[in-house]
C-alpha cells in the first residue's frame, strides 16, 4: 500500500515570506502578525571623530553618561491589543520567580491576570513585596522552600523586592493582553491566532519613546508592521 503525505490546509500553514525559516502556524479562521522592531537614534547624529570623553565614547554605564547600542538595544516590552477578542482571549503568562535563582532576564513581561509564583528555595526566608502603583502586594514572609502567588491586575512596570537586598529581585511589565513578548532591537517576533479586525500594536522601553500602529488583520494571512523606537517623533521643541 502507498501511504499519500497527509496534507495540512493552507489555512494553517502559512509563510511568513520567502526564505525567512519556518512557516507560521495559525489556526484556521485567526490571524498572525510579524513585528519588526527598530531602534533609531535622534535624526542627524553622527559618532564625534575625537578621543575626549563624551557620551559617544564613554564606557557603557560608567559616569554621567549611559551609551545606547541602538542595533542590539534589549528589554524592548512588544504587545498587540486586538479590536474584536470575543471568545480568542489567551491566558496570560505566569511568572515564576526563584529567589536564588535570580532570572537571566533583566525585564520579564506577560499580561493582567498573569500570575507571579515566588519561590524560596534559598537558604533563609526572605520577606517580598511590590509598591509598584496599580500592583502594590506584601506577600509576607516565604519560608525556605516555600512559595506565595500574586495576580497582577492592573498594566504597567512593576518592581518586586526583598527586604533582605539593595536591588529588586525581577522587574515584570504587565500588558494590557496577554500577546505580550520581551524583544530585542532589530529582531522579529510573530504574534499567532489574533481575531481578524483591527489591531493595535505597540512598543515600549525604559529608556526610549516607543511607537504605536494599527493593522487590520485578515483571517489565515500574516499582516507585517514595523515599529519605532527614539526620539524622532516628538515634536519639535521651539
Amino acid at each position: 500500500m502507498i501511504r499519500r503525505p497527509r496534507l495540512i490546509p493552507l489555512a494553517v500553514l502559512v509563510p511568513i515570506a520567502a526564505g525567512c525559516g519556518a512557516p507560521v502556524r495559525i489556526q484556521p479562521g485567526l490571524s498572525a502578525i510579524r513585528v519588526r522592531i527598530d531602534a533609531k537614534p535622534k535624526a542627524g547624529y553622527r559618532e564625534p571623530h575625537s578621543d575626549a570623553y563624551s557620551p559617544s565614547n564613554a564606557p557603557p554605564n560608567v559616569g554621567a553618561f549611559r551609551r545606547v547600542d541602538y542595533r542590539t538595544l534589549s528589554d524592548i516590552v512588544v504587545w498587540a491589543v486586538p479590536a474584536k477578542v470575543g471568545t480568542v482571549r489567551p491566558a496570560a503568562r505566569d511568572v515564576l520567580l526563584d529567589i536564588a535563582r535570580r532570572p537571566t532576564a533583566r525585564l520579564l513581561a506577560t499580561g493582567i491576570g498573569g500570575v507571579l509564583t515566588v519561590r524560596n528555595s534559598g537558604a533563609r526566608p526572605e520577606t517580598v513585596y511590590s509598591v509598584s502603583p496599580g500592583n502594590e502586594f506584601d506577600l509576607g514572609e516565604i519560608a525556605v522552600d516555600g512559595q506565595a502567588t500574586w495576580r497582577f491586575t492592573n498594566a504597567g512596570v512593576v518592581e518586586i523586592w526583598s527586604t533582605r537586598r539593595v536591588d529588586p529581585l525581577a522587574t515584570v511589565y504587565v500588558a494590557p493582553t496577554a500577546w505580550v513578548r520581551v524583544a530585542n532591537g532589530g529582531s522579529v517576533i510573530v504574534f499567532t491566532d489574533l481575531p481578524p479586525g483591527p489591531c493595535r500594536v505597540t512598543c515600549w522601553h525604559r529608556r526610549l519613546p516607543g511607537s504605536t500602529t494599527t493593522v487590520e488583520l485578515v483571517a489565515d494571512r500574516v499582516a507585517s508592521v514595523r515599529l519605532e523606537l527614539g526620539v524622532n517623533a516628538l515634536p519639535a521643541v521651539p
